[in-house]
């Protein structure tokens, strides 16, 4: 059991873990002149090294984690496109549309790899672009079901990209179906890429989630 600590995701939650630090026997030996062992402010210097260190070992996990993704997707004729340090675009082949991946820290450790499928993309963009933004989300919510949004159209008239977001955030990134429950929905390319994903990161499930903010992960 540990504090909410990702983003939950209906298309997976892909962990990337950041790297160890070294051990303190591996410190002790790193030192050059090896005075260190006898110094009995050796374990604290080593606790900062440690503390110093999860940031900068986080930061080579994710460089290494997106860098092999982009690697293997490219290396099977996909387009990936870097729109901000923290969003990805995967085009080419037959895909219609794109996929996205984006990365997000984790709450308190480590970081993920959230993945938005072409029906995923598709649903943002027609939404962000149509002129009648608030006539499509509303009847998206609406055929879905989503009554816990909002039961008054008009709520989405006075401001619908905020209830955009809530819809995108709740209904398509989030909620209590994962990866295996939404297979048959997905795109062969769609597939692929998770599956990429998923060899360079550690995926995970929620199986319980509590009112105090603490929840139970397991290995998908």
């Amino acid at each position: 059991m540990s504090t909410n600590n990702f983003q939950d995701s209906k298309n997976g939650i892909f962990v990337i873990e950041e790297y160890e630090p070294l051990t303190y026997e591996e410190w002790l030996e790193g030192l050059d002149d090896g005075t260190m062992r006898d110094n009995p402010e050796a374990e604290h210097l080593y606790q900062e090294y440690a503390e110093d260190e999860y940031g900068e070992n986080l930061t080579m996990a994710v460089d290494d984690t997106i860098g092999n993704i982009v690697a293997d997707l490219e290396s099977k004729d996909y387009e990936v496109t870097q729109v901000t340090p923290y969003d990805y675009k995967v085009g080419g082949k037959d895909i219609d549309g794109q996929i996205g991946l984006r990365l997000e820290n984790g709450y308190y450790a480590s970081a993920q790899v959230i993945v938005t499928t072409q029906r995923d993309e598709q649903f943002m963009d027609a939404n962000m672009e149509e002129e009648d933004i608030t006539k499509d989300l509303y009847d998206f919510v609406d055929e879905q079901g989503f009554t816990e949004y909002t039961d008054d159209k008009s709520d989405f008239e006075d401001n619908p990209e905020y209830h955009l977001n809530e819809v995108l955030h709740n209904v398509l990134w989030s909620g209590d179906t994962y990866y295996e429950d939404v297979l048959d929905d997905m795109l062969p390319d769609d597939k692929v890429v998770l599956d990429i994903v998923s060899q360079y990161t550690t995926p995970l499930k929620k199986v319980g989630n509590f009112s105090n903010g603490e929840a139970v992960y397991e290995k998908a």
